[in-house]
């Protein structure tokens, strides 16, 4: 849907906010209880309908640049942050790291000899060149084997953007 300022917004609420009083008092718990299940209903198909309009709106905004006096744009940082490891740097100064860090995705290692004992296998069966190969470090095999002053030389983590919110700019004050 996109958005149209010449129509009145409340038809996204039609026949959902419709019944959400009672009405009479409610004097039975079964009845509350039936009440608020019916209202958390509503409220979550509501909220799911809504957060499609706003990341539509806001996709609007980025792909047309669309600019405000009032609001803006602000990216709000991921929870988590995505590390990169410089594997051939740290397979460069680091080899006795780099060498125990090393893995290899599951599928490649059962293609290879099955799941027991799958490193010293690989090597044995096909030789250190094949598991190099196939094999890489992980971040996490680093992070526990370097020491922690250490680790910043080989991973580094930076946060992406999960997702925009609209919020009101901050005006210059005025004076009166």
């Amino acid at each position: 849907m996109t958005f149209d300022p010449t129509v009145d917004q409340g038809y996204l609420l039609e026949g959902e906010l419709v019944g959400i009083y009672p009405q009479k008092p409610i004097t039975d718990i079964y009845e509350y209880a039936a009440w608020c299940r019916e209202l958390a209903d509503r409220f979550a198909y509501l909220a799911k309908n809504f957060n499609t309009e706003a990341v539509a709106a806001v996709a609007e905004i980025r792909m047309q640049q669309i600019t405000s006096d009032v609001y803006e744009l602000v990216g709000v940082p991921d929870k988590r942050a995505t590390s990169d490891l410089n594997t051939l740097k740290l397979r460069e100064e680091r080899p006795e790291i780099w060498e125990k860090a090393l893995s290899i995705k599951a599928a490649d290692a059962v293609k290879l000899i099955g799941e027991d004992e799958i490193r010293k296998q690989i090597i044995k069966k096909h030789g250190l060149d094949v598991w190099h190969r196939h094999a890489h470090p992980t971040i996490t095999a680093v992070r526990d084997l370097l020491p922690k002053e250490d680790q910043a030389d080989y991973i580094t983590s930076q946060y992406g953007i999960d997702h925009y919110e609209v919020q009101l700019k901050a005006l210059p004050e005025t004076k009166e």
